[in-house]
């Protein structure tokens, strides 16, 4: 089978990408190659991490980095705001087996750390690695927007078609097809595990070029510069036929945070969008709002999307009463944290949220939620808003945004993205190393004395105008 074959031969390839480019054009051709077309296969074996694409490519990235970039391991400084991801990944595991011994055993700790490890852990580790500069975060954006490009001609075949090309490339679904249906149009996969990831991925593409195309900042691809505006419309038609209501209704709303923050010049609108997460846990978790009302607003927009909703809110329900049994620590694996009927049947866990509760608890929903978070927390404290939309640090801004919506769709769908983490640890290493320079306005530049003689015809000379962060003088934001 070549999704066999090509697995295999992925350690390789990531190895000849070292030998043939740059340690971080090489990190960049792995991830993106592997997220948007490699098999979305699963190889389980014993006493180690189930082998997929991502953590196939995380493996082969260290081992490449070892080998051939030994140095830039000695360059990594471990910094307070890692400590979020170090504590989901490592103490959450720990505290949830010794509070659930038996049935779950030392060995269960160290398994789900390792998996935690490589699905979260290891891109986090090496984007805060290879990504640390202004400069980075521009090629992230631009690397994101044109593997969207070259999902452009994917989605639309497989509107049409339907989702077969995962099928006919490598000889199987990706996920079940029924799902792969909306309103009678079919929803495009690629070769992701469901439409709902492409979507995502899609509409977050086309925030990021539009966001770059107001900020003017520079947009080239492939070594050529191109015209952002024919990039957003492109990428905003294929958002709308990759038929996911949900990651519309969020690029939409992170267009909304970043156009008023341009209007208004204040974080809080940005500030809004980071509470939806914590305030929806909250009242979900005690079971203080059900719902009812966001469901009838979307059943006036679509019949299906609002019985899959109250579907999902009806799980969730049953599954944070049993998770707020064991608030703190969680139920641990092997099922326990399910709710099942007289008849065996279990409930669906559709949200991050609602797992990473019932199997960790706090301990483990907290810390993942807050890594998320963190980078656009820093971001506001060390950029005041007047420089968001400047071309240096447009792109971050968005990237920071596309990340806090992220977390929010984690609310509805457990979708493991290690492309998002390992966009936040790029952005944990600029944040923390870049010197805040546009917190502060430049000094005035001082106003050389006149020489002797009137060259002012009587007039008074004009004083220098301050030059601020951002301003067309060609000043440059370096980290």
């Amino acid at each position: 089978m070549l999704a066999n074959l090509v697995m295999l031969a992925w350690l390789p390839f990531v190895m000849a990408l070292f030998l043939l480019t740059t340690p971080k054009r090489a990190v960049l051709w792995s991830f993106f190659l592997a997220w948007l077309f490699l098999p979305m296969a699963k190889y389980d074996f014993p006493n180690i991490p189930t082998y997929t694409k991502m953590t196939a490519t995380s493996f082969g990235v260290l081992l490449g980095v070892l080998l051939f970039d030994p140095g830039r391991l000695m360059t990594f400084k471990p910094r307070w705001i890692d400590l979020p991801l170090v504590l989901f990944a490592t103490v959450a595991p720990v505290m949830t087996t010794l509070t659930n011994s038996p049935p779950m055993t030392p060995r269960d700790a160290i398994s789900e750390a390792l998996a935690l490890g490589t699905v979260w852990l290891m891109p986090y580790f090496i984007g805060r690695l290879y990504f640390t500069t202004l400069k980075d975060m521009q090629v992230l954006a631009l690397c994101f927007v044109a593997g969207a490009l070259a999902y452009v001609p994917i989605c639309w075949f497989e509107a049409r078609m339907s989702p077969q090309l995962h099928r006919w490339v490598y000889g199987f679904h990706a996920h079940h097809f029924v799902h792969a249906v909306r309103g009678g149009f079919f929803r495009p996969r690629g070769f992701m595990q469901t439409g709902l990831m492409t979507g995502m991925w899609m509409c977050a593409a086309a925030l990021i070029a539009w966001c770059l195309w107001i900020a003017r900042t520079p947009f080239r691809l492939g070594g050529y510069q191109v015209q952002p505006w024919w990039v957003v419309a492109i990428l905003g038609v294929t958002a709308l036929i990759c038929n996911s209501l949900g990651a519309l209704v969020l690029a939409f709303g992170g267009f909304c945070v970043l156009l008023a923050t341009r209007l208004g010049g204040t974080r809080a609108f940005m500030i809004m969008l980071l509470c939806v997460a914590p305030v929806f846990i909250a009242v979900r978790s005690q079971n203080f709002w059900t719902g009812e009302g966001l469901i009838s607003f979307v059943q006036s927009i679509s019949a299906d999307r609002a019985q899959s909703l109250e579907y999902r809110f009806d799980n969730d329900t049953q599954l944070a009463d049993k998770a707020m049994r064991k608030p703190l620590f969680g139920w641990g694996g092997y099922g326990r944290n399910l709710v099942r009927d007289e008849w065996g049947n279990r409930t669906a866990t559709d949200g991050m949220w609602i797992i990473l509760f019932g199997k960790m608890g706090f301990v483990g929903l907290i810390p993942f939620f807050l890594a998320l978070v963190m980078p656009a927390l820093l971001f506001m404290k060390r950029y005041p808003p007047r420089v968001w939309f400047t071309p240096s640090i447009a792109p971050v801004t968005v990237l920071v945004t596309v990340l806090v919506l992220y977390q929010v769709d984690c609310l509805l769908n457990a979708m493991e993205n290690p492309m998002f983490i390992l966009f936040a640890g790029g952005l944990c290493s600029m944040l923390t190393s870049a010197a805040p320079a546009a917190r502060r306005v430049a000094r005035p530049v001082p106003v050389r004395d006149e020489p002797r003689g009137d060259t002012t015809n009587g007039r008074r000379p004009e004083p220098a105008a301050p030059l601020t962060a951002g301003t067309a003088t060609g000043s440059r934001l370096t980290p």
